[in-house]
């Protein structure tokens, strides 16, 4: 009988283990909120891949200065349980501008204007460090299509010509940032990003540094 007994005996344990750990890790780390709405705005640092363009614009004397610029951002995210996390986010950039000072003849310098934003989807993860805390850092990485439009106004002829050229192509971003959950329903948090486009947007790459309030539901 004993003999009988220890292998089942032993069975059971292996199998009750797992099944005991899920069920500590579920308990641990659930969440009543699963919802979280967010909204806030960014600074963006470019990081722009405009080699060739310097390069043409030195032989033309003119010398090439992108501006940084702000943007407004909001989101909605799912968290399965409080280590994964889902959110997709719309990000809207104010107009970024660069003007091409013309060292020979600064009356005719080119500009340039860039409008330009983002839908993206990413997985966001808490490292699980044990239930939900006051401070929750995180590290996110996904992607999704940005929309650009690029406006130039150049001299020609004694004038000056406008013209604009759209495109919507992928988007890479991956990061990290700080949740500070002041209560169980409402937090705030900083994070940063690096944006990486491509195809006919590959050359417009940045850093976005993004302040936003969460509410949870």
């Amino acid at each position: 009988m004993k003999k009988v007994l220890i292998p089942v005996l032993a069975a059971a344990l292996l199998l009750a283990g797992p099944a005991m750990a899920r069920s500590k890790y579920k308990e641990m780390y659930k969440v009543d909120r699963h919802f979280y709405l967010s909204a806030g705005g960014s600074y963006l640092m470019e990081r722009f891949e405009i080699e060739e363009l310097s390069v043409a614009a030195d032989d033309r004397g003119l010398v090439l200065d992108f501006d940084n610029g702000f943007s407004v951002l909001g989101r909605l995210g799912f968290r399965l349980n409080d280590v994964w996390s889902a959110q997709g986010e719309l990000n809207w950039f104010d107009k970024l501008e660069w003007s091409g000072r013309d060292l020979l003849a600064p009356a005719t310098s080119d500009s340039f204007e860039l409008e330009m934003g983002t839908a993206t989807l990413c997985v966001k993860l808490h490292p699980p460090v044990g239930a939900q805390t006051l401070f929750r850092p995180y590290v996110l990485a996904g992607g999704g299509f940005m929309y650009a439009k690029i406006s130039p106004t150049v001299p020609a002829g004694g004038k000056r010509e406008n013209g604009s050229n759209e495109e919507i192509d992928p988007v890479f971003k991956g990061g990290g940032g700080l949740d500070v959950f002041l209560t169980d329903w409402f937090a705030v948090g900083v994070e940063g990003t690096y944006n990486v486009g491509f195809h006919d947007l590959n050359e417009i790459q940045y850093v976005n540094i993004a302040g936003f309030c969460s509410l949870y539901f």
